[in-house]
């Protein structure tokens, strides 16, 4: 693979696949690195970080056996004083594979993202997967688009369509964990989807007392999964705070659960971040097998008798074709 890059002469660039990592010298606004992979993978190219650049300073693109020409852009930019950097892919040629995929997101915009039309969109997302999945059943990046699209766009993706998507895939070529991943999401919408009972449980709350979710009388509860190491579960928290103080008279609950091993830490992030509401930890993560989770953070909204009304549903503003918890709330108001 051979590139090019701007104002980065004397320093050193890196690739990252497969768990493999290499690097190499910039001379001359040009680098290259040779080597071989078994299958077309993704990799991620990169800079090393030297600023205050909170992310990883590089961009991902898809590897394969041939000779690649790759042209990557540099760029700073100060923010309240710090110095933020970041690496852009410019342009790709002999990567066949990119190709497929940048030809599959191209036809993805105007087919799903501008459609406004709900149905339609489901349908288009659909025929989008299934031509890519089709035409590419062994590369990797198959596998990581279809369960991205799975999470992003579920409202759009039946369980019948994943399934079926699922099928196209030769999992010889693919990731084990996502593939796992795939069909224990599979297993749940099954089992959890809209309408089905959620499964009870009971455990300890931050008090050292037992908390048995049978017992808990609310017309709504938002069950959410999380951990005091989880950034992204963390970052929701502060919305989680103003949405349950603002709605909390609307016999509305939250039960969070973390899957946090150490005790200590999960009692400080509670503190921390304020968390009002009802606080639970299984340290023994058995609830993730009953509600069939594979990653957080991962939340279901459910009625008093326990019927699931939704999953990872937005609090206050509805996104693609699903209602947000105020909206359910609201509804039950008027």
């Amino acid at each position: 693979m051979k590139g090019s890059i701007n104002d980065q002469n004397g320093k050193y660039i890196f690739i990252k696949y497969e768990g493999k990592k290499d690097s190499t010298l910039i001379k001359n606004n040009s680098f290259e690195f040779k080597g071989g992979v078994d299958s077309p993978t993704s990799a991620f190219i990169s800079l090393p970080n030297n600023t205050d650049t909170p992310w990883a300073i590089g961009t991902e693109f898809i590897l394969e056996n041939s000779t690649i020409f790759i042209t990557l852009h540099y760029s700073t930019e100060v923010k309240k004083d710090k110095v933020l950097e970041d690496l852009h892919l410019i342009d790709i040629k002999g990567s066949n594979s990119q190709l497929a995929f940048d030809n599959y997101n191209e036809d993805l915009i105007k087919a799903f993202h501008k459609e406004k039309n709900d149905s339609l969109k489901e349908v288009n997302l659909f025929r989008s997967l299934n031509k890519f999945l089709s035409k590419n059943p062994r590369l990797k990046k198959s596998g990581d688009e279809l369960i991205f699209r799975a999470y992003k766009n579920e409202s759009y993706l039946s369980t019948e369509n994943l399934e079926a998507l699922f099928e196209l895939l030769d999992t010889s070529y693919q990731e084990k964990k996502v593939m796992q991943k795939i069909e224990l999401l599979i297993q749940q919408r099954k089992k959890l989807g809209i309408g089905k009972q959620a499964p009870h449980f009971k455990l300890q709350k931050i008090n050292g007392e037992m908390f048995n979710s049978a017992q808990l009388k609310a017309d709504y509860i938002l069950i959410d999964f999380w951990a005091s190491w989880c950034m992204p579960c963390r970052i929701n928290h502060p919305e989680m705070v103003s949405f349950y103080r603002t709605n909390r008279g609307k016999n509305f609950e939250i039960v969070s659960v973390s899957i946090d091993k150490d005790k200590k830490a999960w009692q400080e992030a509670v503190k921390k971040d304020s968390l009002d509401w009802i606080n639970v930890i299984d340290t023994n993560r058995v609830m993730l097998k009953k509600y069939f989770i594979s990653g957080i953070p991962t939340s279901f909204l459910i009625d008093k008798n326990g019927k699931i009304l939704g999953k990872n549903l937005a609090l206050f503003k509805s996104n693609d074709n699903k209602p947000s918890v105020l909206e359910i709330l609201d509804a039950k108001e008027k």
